[in-house]
């Protein structure tokens, strides 16, 4: 159902529901006119609303109850004999039952849903689950035993049996404190994270959901509305829903569940933060009994809930409904049910004194924490089920909490403690240089001034030791008396006292200015950091002269921001000036002269003088190998150097260099040259089609930098954009698609939309888009990406000649020839007939050939293209299995079908071996084989191919051209099976067609040959 199409059947829904209902029919019908289908799905939705008692419940759990006949206690199912009615609710009954198999007898639970007419999509959700739980294998998540078909035709499920209680009165009964209630609540949140990594959605997280046995054991229960984040995964093409109606309960349910959007692991991480909610204060963040869809739709949508710590005493407790409060462990029980003293007022006392104790305690980082996870918006909410987790773990381990960002003194300390290397830098430099560490304008003086000197010295340690003194002060609560300050105005109030109070000590002044610009940069405020370099630059310049070492390392620093902004010219000119005054100046090399040729290198990398870059990392290695210092500084340079080899093609040397510097950190402790390696190593793996093992290093790598740095730092924009780029290469075109956005949405806020890193990500995104069909917004997105490259590289550079060849993509999809090939002719003009973006663009050449029926032609762009292929890469690289499915295309449209069946055979093998599956490049392949055995004469083995492309295709839109392909030549091999489906086979030719214009247009390639087949 198109999104249209939802809204058109919800306002008319929620129109109906104004009305009486006597009123409704005639409503219908002046709405609805001849719209069957439309009259149909209001009347069911408003069905299904009288039978929930005036709100959507999660499912047709009624009817499915009525639709069972009789208890069958005592009866058999299967292998198990019925002992009792455990409740009726989600898509059936439960019945306890127990194994009587020979060897041994346990006890399980048995869920049964009822046959007969009108239960078919109740079925297929039932085979759902039973997929799903298949799929989920942890200790804290209920397993699926067994399953099967009844005598009588119905289906069950065999589950472990849970003795327990639902985690809300498990809690109570035991008289659990707060921190015994979150304990339990992360392994909740950790088993949820284990099903997300399984790609599932639970849709529907509650405390009932949520059983404790007596022991302790956590377990998480009921997927029956959970969603397949990668339904073909289990064989579905498409998401398991009940059309019409919407899977929730209420009370958990997300905003975006209210709305209908889609659904993903933020809905389950809302879902945990209502449960949290509630144990932690006994009432749901919105109370909605009572109420009408309307009035809860609103408060769902619009209300913020209130803090845990006020809704525990809303009604001088923790819970109206249940009488209960809470408590910390070793302080006051939660549980007041079973205390009952005589005096009214004693209770009332003791209530309250109870729940403010619980008050304070909620108060702060619980308070935050939970209401993080009930954001409105999913991206803002906590990034996954396991940060809430480990939010919540750190608030237990007195940490600072990711939730917890407002407080004035919390957050200087959490700026402190994220920061300390920067922070600490800058303080030891301002020590250093109060007691006479970074002496170099004062060592030339003659002996007999060495007083003066320590006189001078102790009054600038004295200066620097008070200024550093008063800017520390600000995070003391008793200085700033509630005022809020956040960590950027500790620092910018450090760099006021620096500018007033040591402007008479050029040398102090400008080193400390230095060093808090580093600071800045950490934090990503790089024009702020730029400001105090330049400021640096002009002292140092001014005090020692253009020429010192001293002025040299301001240049350096300058060069750095300016790389980081983008500026490559600039920093390019600033990192020369810096080495040739350090090279004239110093008898040996040292450390700062070795980062500078490494900074230089980097830069000279990325504009592609590779030469250059090579022997300047070479230079820098050699230096920093032969000083005392920190092996990451070695580490550094060797990343640089190993992405220099990649660069130039040598991707083992690039490797094993990548692999020599991760080698030099622990990966289970964040740091950022660990994060770069490890990000460098999956992208080589990536690069060389080994996706597998390059996922989980390039997740690491991302996660390591998360937890380095601000959401928007460049280092976190780069990672996610990685981590998009390896999640389209694994098909997972949804989920690559979320965090490509994000990376471009990050990048146009902080960096700007013609910086490097930003079209970087808006390239892929592009590309992204052309796969998933939508060409209009992918040209778009490519177009700008283009104009930032012509504005910044020479005419011929590379970069242009990709940029021109992925340009030509939405246009040549889109059947958009003409446009398409004008971007190829540029690019074939820049690079020639030469290299990998020669082939690139011969083969975009090639397909345009093809489309336009000029074989000859086609076949003589190929083999030019295959011929460059076998010289530049691997037999099985991912643009040379491209080149052989045009050419198999080529081959069926000469009747050649069997040599192109052949040819396209080992294609798949090739791609099998590298991809997952359901992978779309997979798809494509089985695409074409499909059309070759129609060409064959083999119509049953190519519908059964074409049924697998069709799987392989479920990342792409249902409105995709593709999938009209596919039912298109579906159709033309049912046609062939004589007498066997004629029916579905015209069906299919048609609807195929109506796809295929529907995308594309009447006048598309595509959808040509799509009619001449209907007509055949």
């Amino acid at each position: 159902m198109s999104p249209e199409r939802r809204q058109e059947i919800e306002a008319l829904f929620e129109g109906a529901l104004e009305r009486e209902p006597a009123e409704r029919s005639g409503l219908l019908d002046r709405a609805c006119g001849d719209d069957v289908e439309l009259r149909a799905e209001v009347e069911a939705l408003l069905a299904a609303h009288e039978r929930a008692g005036g709100v959507l419940e999660s499912d047709p759990t009624r009817a499915a109850a009525e639709a069972i006949a009789s208890s069958p206690v005592g009866e058999r199912i299967g292998r198990y004999r019925i002992l009792a009615e455990l409740g009726r609710g989600g898509m059936g009954v439960v019945y306890l039952a127990e194994s009587d198999d020979s060897t041994f007898r346990r006890q399980v639970a048995v869920k049964v849903i009822p046959g007969g007419p009108g239960m078919g999509e109740l079925h297929r959700r039932f085979e759902a689950e039973r997929r799903i739980l298949a799929s989920l294998d942890h200790p804290h998540i209920a397993r699926l035993l067994d399953g099967g078909l009844t005598d009588d035709g119905r289906q069950y499920l065999v589950m472990e049996h849970v003795e327990g209680l639902p985690i809300d009165e498990y809690c109570e009964r035991n008289r659990l404190g707060v921190d015994d209630r979150l304990r339990l609540f992360c392994t909740v949140a950790r088993a949820a994270h284990h099903a997300h990594r399984s790609l599932v959605v639970h849709r529907d997280l509650k405390p009932s959901n949520v059983m404790v046995t007596s022991e302790g054991v956590v377990k998480l229960l009921d997927f029956g509305i959970a969603k397949m984040l990668d339904p073909t995964s289990l064989g579905h093409t498409a998401p398991l829903t009940l059309t019409g109606i919407r899977l929730m309960t209420p009370e958990y349910a997300s905003p975006e569940q209210v709305l209908g959007d889609p659904v993903t692991t933020a809905t389950d991480v809302y879902g945990l933060g209502a449960v949290l909610y509630e144990l932690l204060t006994g009432v749901t963040p919105f109370r909605l009994v009572g109420r009408t869809w309307g009035e809860c739709e609103r408060l769902i949508l619009e209300e913020e809930p209130p803090r845990p710590s006020t809704a525990v005493g809303l009604v001088g407790g923790a819970a109206s409904a249940r009488g209960k409060t809470t408590g910390d462990n070793g302080g006051p029980p939660l549980h007041l049910g079973g205390w009952e003293p005589t005096g009214t007022e004693v209770h009332d006392l003791e209530r309250r004194r109870r729940a403010n104790h619980l008050r304070r305690r909620l108060r702060g980082d619980l308070d935050r924490i939970a209401l993080m996870a009930l954001r409105k918006e999913p991206a803002r909410r906590y990034g996954s089920a396991e940060q809430l987790a480990e939010d919540v773990e750190r608030h237990l381990d007195a940490e600072p909490v990711l939730a917890r960002g407002d407080a004035a003194p919390y957050r200087a300390r959490k700026f402190i403690f994220r920061h300390r290397w920067g922070v600490g830098a800058a303080a030891l430099v301002a020590l250093s240089v109060g007691g006479g560490v970074v002496t170099t304008s004062w060592q030339a003086r003659e002996a007999a001034e060495q007083a003066t000197i320590a006189a001078a010295q102790r009054d600038r340690a004295t200066r620097v030791a008070s200024l550093m003194m008063e800017v520390f002060r600000l995070t003391d609560p008793t200085e700033s008396l509630g005022d809020t300050i956040t960590a950027r105005q500790i620092v910018d109030q450090g760099i006021e006292r620096i500018m007033a109070q040591l402007g008479d000590q050029p040398d102090v002044q400008s080193a400390m200015l230095l060093e808090v610009a580093r600071v800045y940069e950490n934090l990503g405020l790089l024009s702020r950091a730029e400001e105090l370099v330049q400021r640096s630059l002009v002292l140092r310049a001014e005090h020692f002269g253009e020429e010192s070492l001293e002025t040299s390392e301001s240049r350096s620093r300058m060069g750095q921001i300016l790389a980081a902004r983008g500026r490559r010219p600039e920093a390019i000119e600033q990192f020369r000036r810096s080495i040739e005054v350090r090279e004239a100046r110093l008898e040996a090399p040292d450390s700062l002269l070795a980062a500078t040729q490494a900074s230089l290198a980097f830069e000279l990398r990325s504009a592609g003088h590779y030469d250059e870059a090579k022997k300047l990392f070479q230079a820098a290695v050699a230096t920093q190998r032969g000083l005392p210092g920190d092996d990451a500084t070695v580490a550094n340079t060797l990343l640089g150097l190993a992405a220099t080899y990649h660069d130039q093609g040598a991707f083992d040397e690039a490797e094993a260099l990548f692999q020599a510097a991760l080698a030099e950190y622990d990966p289970s402790r964040p740091h950022p040259m660990a994060a770069a390696a490890l990000l460098n190593v999956g992208m080589i793996r990536r690069l060389r089609e080994q996706y597998r093992s390059a996922g989980p290093l390039v997740e690491a790598g991302y996660e390591m930098r998360v937890a380095l740095y601000e959401p928007e730092h460049p280092a976190v924009i780069e990672g996610l954009s990685q981590w998009g780029m390896l999640l389209q290469a694994l098909g997972r075109l949804e989920e690559a698609e979320r965090q490509l956005e994000t990376a471009v949405e990050r990048g146009n806020r902080k960096l700007g939309p013609e910086h490097e890193m930003t079209t970087t990500a808006r390239a892929t995104l592009a590309h992204l888009l052309t796969q998933t069909g939508r060409y209009a917004e992918a040209s778009a997105r490519l177009d700008t990406v283009l104009a930032a490259k012509r504005g910044r590289h020479e005419a011929g550079h590379p970069s242009i000649v990709f940029s021109l060849v992925q340009s030509a993509d939405p246009h040549l999809e889109a059947g958009r020839l003409r446009e398409a090939r004008a971007l190829l002719d540029e690019a074939m003009a820049i690079t020639g007939p030469q290299g990998v973006y020669g082939l690139l663009a011969l083969h975009g050449l090639a397909d345009i050939a093809l489309r336009e029926g000029r074989l000859d032609e086609a076949d003589r762009l190929l083999d030019d293209a295959l011929a460059i292929a076998a010289e530049r890469l691997r037999d099985n690289h991912r643009y040379t299995l491209a080149l052989r499915r045009s050419q198999a295309a080529v081959l069926i449209e000469r009747d050649r079908a069997q040599d192109a069946a052949a040819l396209l055979e080992r294609a798949l093998a090739d791609e099998r071996a590298k991809l997952p599956e359901p992978h779309p490049k997979i798809g494509y392949t089985l695409l074409c084989l499909g059309e070759a055995y129609l060409g064959v004469g083999e119509p049953y083995r190519a519908d059964s191919i074409l049924q697998r492309a069709a799987r392989n295709f479920a990342e792409l839109p249902a409105a995709h051209w593709r999938h009209g392909e596919v039912m298109s030549l579906r159709g033309l091999a049912l046609r062939a099976q004589h007498g066997a489906g004629e029916v579905e086979a015209e069906w299919l030719l048609g609807e195929g067609l109506r796809v295929i214009r529907a995308h594309l247009g009447p006048d598309a390639p595509q959808a040509r040959r799509a009619a001449a087949r209907l007509r055949r």
